[in-house]
C-alpha cells in the first residue's frame, strides 16, 4: 500500500489514514472511497479493524484537509514543544494518569509557535526558545458533551535550561514535570501515552 502524503487521524485507540493509496489490489477492512463517507464518527465503534483508511485524492493540503474532514465536528488548534535540554533530555508532563508533552490551545490571533512557547512556560514553568526546524502536526479527535471534536496540535522543538526549577500547573491536572532521558521515554512515557504522541516520538526520531 502506498499513499502520495498521509495524514492520521487519531481517536481513543483507532486510527482513520486519509490519503490517496494504492493497495495493490488488497483493499483493507475499512476503507471509504470519499472524504465525505465519513459524517458519524460514531461508526467507527461498530468495526474492529484499528486502521480506517479513507481516499482524499492526491492533492490536498494540511488546511484543506482540516476543513473538509473537520465539517459537522467543533474544530480547535493548539500547539506544544518537544522540549529538549543541554543534555538531550525531554521535557515530559505527568497529567490524569497518562505522560504527556506541554501543550494547549491557541488564543485569539496568536501563532501556533508563540503560543507552544507559551503553553510550556504555563505548564511547566520554564521559558523556552525555538530549536531547531522541526514542525509537525497531530490530529486526534474526542467526544465532549456528546459532540466530536477535531484538534490539530503543531508541534515544535523547543531548548529548555536543565538547570531552572520546573512548576507543574497544577490546576491543569499536571502532577508532574520531569526530564526524561530518551531511554526513559521508550520504557516510561510511550507505554502510557497517547497514539497521537507515539507517533509524534516517531516522526521526531527519524527527523533527528
Amino acid at each position: 500500500m502506498e499513499s502520495v502524503q498521509s495524514y492520521s487521524v487519531f481517536i481513543n485507540d483507532k486510527v482513520i489514514r486519509l490519503g490517496h493509496f494504492d493497495f495493490g489490489g488488497q483493499v483493507p477492512d475499512f476503507y471509504l472511497s470519499e472524504l465525505d463517507g465519513l459524517n458519524d464518527p460514531t461508526m467507527l465503534f461498530k468495526t474492529p479493524s484499528k486502521e480506517i483508511y479513507i481516499d482524499i485524492g492526491p492533492y490536498f493540503s494540511d488546511k484543506q484537509v482540516f476543513k473538509k474532514f473537520g465539517i459537522g465536528f467543533k474544530c480547535i488548534d493548539a500547539a506544544g514543544g518537544i522540549v529538549v535540554n543541554e543534555k538531550g533530555e525531554i521535557l515530559c508532563i505527568h497529567r490524569l494518569g497518562r505522560w504527556d508533552f506541554p501543550k494547549g490551545k491557541l488564543e485569539k490571533g496568536e501563532s501556533p509557535i508563540a503560543a507552544a512557547l507559551r503553553e510550556v512556560e504555563e505548564e511547566c514553568g520554564l521559558p523556552t526558545v525555538r530549536k531547531g526546524v522541526f514542525e509537525a502536526t497531530t490530529y486526534h479527535m474526542y467526544l465532549l458533551h456528546h459532540k466530536w471534536v477535531l484538534k490539530r496540535t503543531y508541534w515544535y522543538e523547543l531548548q529548555g535550561d536543565s538547570h531552572l526549577k520546573l512548576m507543574p500547573q497544577k490546576e491543569e491536572g499536571i502532577g508532574m514535570v520531569k526530564w526524561l532521558t530518551s531511554l526513559q521515554i521508550q520504557d516510561l512515557f510511550l507505554p502510557n501515552t497517547y497514539p497521537a504522541l507515539v507517533d509524534l516520538w516517531n516522526r521526531y526520531l527519524f527527523f533527528r
